[in-house]
């Protein structure tokens, strides 16, 4: 990603906790803040690893990698 921005980033891992924290004092809905909480969990445990053809299959295209 830092070559398609064209600076560098860093990742920052932030807790539950302090996540749940910042999105409450932002005034996220608690069922929003629920559901990022659960999306998260599910990508640190991998569920968000697998790849498809799916834009190739819609566009008739290879997906592009970041």
């Amino acid at each position: 990603m830092n070559n398609v921005l064209g600076k560098d980033t860093t990742y920052v891992a932030v807790s539950d906790d302090d996540a749940i924290k910042a999105m409450t004092e932002m005034q996220f809905p608690e069922f929003l803040i629920n559901l990022m909480i659960d999306l998260n969990q599910c990508i640190r445990e991998g569920f968000a690893e697998e790849t498809s053809i799916t834009v190739q299959e819609i566009t008739c295209r290879k997906a592009i990698s970041f």
